[in-house]
């Protein structure tokens, strides 16, 4: 990404920071960026802002001095926070540039200097006085506040800035602050060497046994005692008890002659008995015989500087504990981000010497909070089975200010003010005296908190670890954000996959060729194609476009290719072969998916089996086509007896020119006929009896085979002026439970058809015997058979198999008819037939079975 320096940090309080540091040193610092913008500026030394910087020469040999640093970083190729550039002005003073490297690009450099290694050469500086016109006096005293450091002292600011800018990069260049406990340090130790060069700092004479014999005014002011008070003590009565005896070598070696000097530390006791450390240094003072006179000794209070000594080492620690739950967030995988949070509260209460530490988290909708993670202390009672569910508005005071993200830092639990009177009872009711809570934000809101609890005693919180605490919030927040967002991706990957899998066809991406290569397919495919996942992708066995039955791949190429012209959403049939060679009818949609430059990526879809579908499509058009068939048929065979029913009712009630005998038979006719148009509707009632899923209604009671045979005595004789029939039964005694009626039915509607589709005068068979538990009627006839579709299809509701104007009578539904009634007495029918050669139609009646399927 290019980004800019002051893009990714927050320049004023880096401002604000290093003006802190530059009151603490008073060695100017800055920060300027690679195109040369000066980002941060702070105060210079007194001998630069006073008089070099005024001055139109100095000034110039100042600008040439930042210039040359600036070139020496670019030419020599520092490109990371490991190097840096040192050069003595032309002012006379020391100048380092450190350029800052933030995700391998140098985007800034930071500036420091006016410093000495060593004492600079006064009578330079004299010169230079003289030269440029500057009041010499003044100039003199503001060259003594330069400071002046070792080498390896150098190092170590230089290290500490490496330190800082690594810092910076690795968190985002979030919070800096700790810059100004770092830069404390080093003005406690500036002033120290400062003072120890002036008379200003405590001086005392001491005797070679170590009574102190003159003092000057800072001794006194430093022990608070005056100088009738100090004369004639030993320095062991000021030191602290536990320091006395201490570095008593090096006074040995200094009285024998050993060392010129010695330095030390130690602690020393002021007239109110608290501690204060003192560097000191003593030197010996000899006559011309080297016979010790006395000592001088020179000391500076480092009290402060070791209590920032202290600090630092502590936001040392705390930085790199920082830094380490960094990395281990980053490394840790997101299932276990709850182990990683419970070991950074660890770490962190015991760092900052705290009993407990915790973390908050709210409900969705902020409702409600739970205590989702502590630590505690050894003897600290655990909090966080009783803070589950906690109701945000019993504690609203405080929970404002992480709604605000804010941090709520309360060094004293017993003075809280009086709007505070519900969290003051609830912490109280816990131990608490001091705690500190800073918010927990996800997508910039609050989802929570990370708190510190102090129960043994009142806590104070300096301001720079609670911004520190600020951005292991933040750490935290990234963690658990990065957890959910882990959570909602699987179980959105668990839903996807699992609708994948149970989706009744195949999703797919794929690439717009010829080939349709699959780039992903669901495991739909196996049962849509038979082939399985890994054969498609890629087209590694097989491409899909090979699967598309011929004849429909360029219309199916067409069909996409206009949707994706036209970047509209596609529908289209067509047939595949499956791996087994069977082929499917299949149903795609789909649509392209374009770039924000309207460039097509691939096309994404979803391809289903629609074979039954398209079967029962087939059977439908079918269906209606036989309907269409059965209406006109039915018309024809209701017409022709109707017309002439008409033509002889007519003619009988006319009674014009008819005997009694031509009535007679006028009425016969008209009897017979309407009797046929009866079975007709009978037949119609019984199919539509069927098609509503009713049970035929059976009228079942004992009948033996002669007596079935018998009640169709009249019909089978009125055939036989038609066709011969020789019928033949075996155990016509046999005693079946069937409808007798229904039985009769069926044996007509088979003679009706075997005589129907016969040759006149051709035999017609019936037989009829025992087979396996049941009685089996045979029809037997030498007509004109049928083929193998039509058998399949003779069974069906109104199929005929001669539906021309010349073939036989009939609407289509006997043979239905024949199956039901059948089937409602627990038997089977069966049909063999062959072109030409007759037809062969059985069935068969149980003898013993349970009559389930009939309505009596």
């Amino acid at each position: 990404m290019d980004y800019k320096f002051a893009d990714i940090v927050d320049i004023p309080a880096i401002q604000e920071l290093m003006e802190s540091l530059w009151q603490a040193s008073g060695i100017p610092v800055g920060i300027v960026d690679i195109e040369g913008r000066v980002l941060v500026a702070t105060g210079w030394q007194e001998i630069c802002t006073r008089f070099h910087r005024r001055n139109p020469e100095t000034e110039q040999l100042c600008r040439e001095s930042d210039a040359f640093l600036q070139h020496q970083l670019r030419i020599n190729g520092i490109s990371d926070q490991s190097g840096s550039v040192e050069y003595k002005c032309k002012n006379g003073m020391i100048d380092i540039a450190v350029p800052i490297v933030i995700e391998g690009r140098h985007l800034a450099s930071l500036f420091l200097g006016q410093f000495f290694y060593q004492p600079p050469d006064e009578v330079v500086f004299r010169e230079q006085a003289r030269v440029y016109g500057f009041d010499e006096a003044a100039y003199l005293q503001a060259l003594k506040r330069v400071p002046i450091f070792t080498r390896q002292k150098v190092l170590n600011m230089l290290d500490y800035h490496r330190r800082l800018v690594d810092l910076m990069a690795q968190t985002g260049v979030q919070k800096i602050e700790w810059l100004e406990a770092q830069a404390a340090l080093r003005e406690s130790e500036e002033r120290f060497r400062s003072v120890f060069e002036s008379a200003a700092a405590p001086m005392a004479i001491l005797s070679p046994e170590g009574k102190l014999l003159q003092v000057n005014p800072a001794t006194c002011q430093l022990f608070d005692l005056s100088m009738q008070e100090l004369l004639g003590l030993q320095v062991d009565d000021l030191l602290h008890p536990d320091d006395r005896g201490r570095n008593r070598p090096g006074y040995q070696e200094l009285l024998s002659g050993t060392r010129q000097a010695v330095s030390f530390e130690k602690r020393y006791r002021r007239r109110d008995g608290s501690t204060v450390w003192g560097h000191a240094t003593l030197a010996a003072v000899r006559n011309a015989a080297g016979e010790l006179l006395y000592l001088v000794a020179l000391m500076q209070d480092i009290t402060e500087s070791k209590h920032r000594e202290q600090e630092l080492v502590h936001r040392e620690a705390f930085e790199a504990l920082l830094t380490g739950i960094s990395t281990r967030f980053v490394e840790l995988p997101a299932r276990e981000t709850d182990l990683g949070i419970d070991q950074a509260l660890e770490d962190l209460g015991r760092l900052v010497g705290v009993d407990r530490s915790y973390v908050f988290l709210f409900s969705g909708d902020g409702a409600l909070m739970d205590n989702s993670h502590e630590w505690c202390a050894e003897s600290i009672v655990p909090q966080k089975e009783n803070l589950r569910r906690i109701a945000s508005s019993e504690l609203a005071w405080a929970l404002q200010k992480t709604l605000d993200r804010q941090i709520l830092y309360v060094p004293s639990v017993a003075e809280l003010p009086a709007e505070a009177a519900t969290e003051q009872a609830h912490w109280q009711s816990q131990g608490i005296q001091s705690l500190v809570t800073v918010p927990i934000l996800i997508a910039g809101q609050a989802a929570g908190f990370l708190g510190f609890d102090a129960v043994r005693a009142e806590m104070r919180w300096d301001e720079q670890d609670i911004d520190l605490l600020q951005t292991i919030g933040n750490l935290f927040g990234n963690a658990i954000e990065r957890q959910r967002t882990e959570k909602a991706q699987q179980e959105s990957e668990r839903k996807l996959a699992t609708l994948m899998h149970n989706l009744p066809g195949m999703a797919y991406r794929c690439r717009n060729d010829q080939d349709w290569t699959m780039l992903f397919v669901s495991e739909g495919c196996r049962a849509l194609t038979g082939y399985r996942v890994e054969d498609l992708l890629d087209n590694r066995e097989i491409s899909y476009a090979a699967l598309i039955h011929p004849e429909d791949r360029e219309y199916a190429w067409q069909q996409v290719q206009i949707a994706l012209g036209l970047k509209r959403p596609f529908q289209l049939e067509y047939r595949i072969r499956t791996a087994t060679g069977v082929e499917r009818w299949v149903w795609e949609q789909g649509m392209g998916v374009f770039d924000q430059d309207g460039e097509l990526l691939g096309i994404e879809g979803f391809i289903s089996d629609i074979t039954e579908h398209q079967k029962a499509l087939e059977t439908l058009r079918l269906s209606d086509r036989m309907k269409t068939e059965f209406v006109k048929t039915v018309a024809h065979e209701i017409r022709t007896p109707l017309t002439a029913i008409l033509g002889f009712s007519e003619l009988v009630l006319t009674n014009v020119g008819i005997t009694s005998q031509e009535r007679q038979e006028s009425l016969r006719y008209i009897y017979e006929r309407s009797l046929l148009l009866a079975e007709m509707v009978d037949d119609m009632l019984d199919i539509a009896r069927i098609e509503s899923g009713a049970p035929l209604s059976l009228k079942i009671a004992p009948c033996s085979v002669a007596d079935i045979f018998q009640q169709m005595e009249f019909f089978l004789k009125s055939q036989v002026s038609l066709h011969p029939l020789e019928i033949k039964l075996a155990a016509e005694a046999t005693l079946l439970q069937v409808d007798k009626g229904k039985m009769a039915q069926v044996l007509e509607n088979l003679l009706c058809n075997a005589v129907k589709f016969s040759a006149p005068k051709s035999l017609v068979r019936i037989e009829g015997g025992l087979v396996d538990g049941a009685y089996q009627i045979l029809v037997v006839d030498q007509g004109i058979g049928m083929t193998p579709e039509q058998v399949d299809k003779v069974f069906d509701k109104f199929y005929r198999a001669d539906a021309s104007d010349t073939a036989a009578a009939g609407v289509g539904l006997g043979m239905s008819i024949v199956k039901h009634i059948v089937e409602g007495h627990g038997g089977s029918v069966r049909v063999e037939s062959e072109l030409q050669r007759g037809t062969r139609v059985s069935f068969t009646i149980p003898l013993k079975r349970c009559l389930s399927n009939y309505h009596a």
